[in-house]
């Protein structure tokens, strides 16, 4: 599917941005791995030395997509939770969190198409990914944080990334006893586990 043509006098951030959602597009269409940077560009719209000169492998184009949908996806979960006290903060955003991988066609398809990729994605593994796991991890404590949140700062950001991680881990590879198309189940688990790992 061929895209339109991208403006001659677009901005790197710009160029950038098309060229992650057409790569969005095509790893949900397709898997990560029969994904096709010739077809990136097509649907971006740019030439494939311009897809190149941005990003020169599929590694680096998947990782600025699973930087953006993180970005997006906690921007969601920071505005559900506005205003809310630490505790109900956590389960409600562990509820957006399920919900939000749930509508991802995206993450949808890694989950169900590259399953040997998942583990990697979602345990963070790699040295991009270690970024992806910081700069979320650190989004999270701040919100926490800001929802009042009283503990020590290094202990706050150690359980904001321990609540990253077993959420992640729980999206990937749900466990038979909690019923994520449940939303009362999804929102104990939350209450009685989740909550309790800040003050």
């Amino acid at each position: 599917m061929a895209g339109t043509r991208m403006r001659t006098d677009a901005t790197p951030s710009e160029q950038e941005r098309v060229l992650v959602d057409a790569a969005a597009h095509e790893f949900a269409d397709v898997g990560i791995r029969r994904a096709n940077m010739d077809l990136v560009a097509r649907r971006a719209g740019v030439s494939r030395s311009t897809l190149y000169r941005r990003f020169p492998n599929k590694e680096e184009l998947l990782t600025a997509v699973l930087r953006q949908t993180s970005t997006s996806i906690g921007r969601r979960i920071v505005a559900r939770i506005d205003g809310m006290p630490p505790t109900d903060a956590i389960v409600e955003a562990f509820r957006v969190a399920v919900a939000e991988v749930d509508a991802s066609p995206l993450l949808r398809r890694i989950m169900t198409s590259d399953t040997d990729l998942a583990g990697s994605i979602f345990g963070f593994l790699g040295p991009d990914m270690a970024v992806v796991l910081d700069t979320i991890s650190t989004g999270v404590a701040d919100a926490l944080r800001a929802a009042g949140a009283t503990m020590p700062d290094g202990d706050l950001r150690v359980a904001a990334e321990l609540l990253v991680r077993l959420c992640t881990s729980l999206i990937q590879a749900p466990s038979p006893v909690i019923d994520f198309a449940d939303e009362r189940a999804v929102t104990e688990f939350g209450e009685k586990f989740l909550a309790k790992l800040v003050w």
